[in-house]
């Protein structure tokens, strides 16, 4: 069973809809009240994806993307997170929750869970560029 480690470190606007909705889907929630454990618990294999969300995500995009191999989007429409997974492997989805609809939320929360990376000559690149920026930033 796929893990899903999921934050929400301010109101947790949703969160129980956020737990019912995953483990209706099939997976079993890792809950965290830490943006940055839900990165440490992707980058040591006990999670599969994560997700963190609150009302702006300014300060968790700017933490989570400091970590090697994290492939973090910010995305609200399903087109975009749906391309988002499938070329780039995004790992962890952050949701601004403060502007959305219950309804919204979860298909959002749907379409990124339900979508699998593709891997092809040319998403494998990408991602590989991406994580090596992330170790050249560590040397630089």
């Amino acid at each position: 069973m796929k893990k899903i480690a999921i934050c929400y470190p301010t109101f947790g606007l949703f969160a129980d809809l956020v737990k019912e909705t995953i483990k209706n889907m099939g997976y079993e929630v890792v809950e965290f009240f830490d943006h940055i454990k839900v990165a440490k618990c992707l980058l040591l294999g006990n999670c599969d994806l994560g997700i963190v969300y609150c009302g702006t995500n300014l300060e968790l995009i700017s933490k989570i993307h400091r970590f090697n191999n994290i492939r973090c989007a910010q995305l609200d429409q399903k087109i975009v997170i749906k391309k988002a997974r499938e070329m780039v492997d995004a790992n962890v989805l952050c949701v601004v929750d403060k502007d959305i609809t219950e309804e919204e939320f979860v298909d959002i929360l749907k379409t990124y869970l339900k979508t699998e990376y593709i891997s092809t000559p040319e998403n494998d690149r990408i991602v590989k560029m991406i994580d090596q920026l992330s170790k050249d930033e560590l040397i630089s």
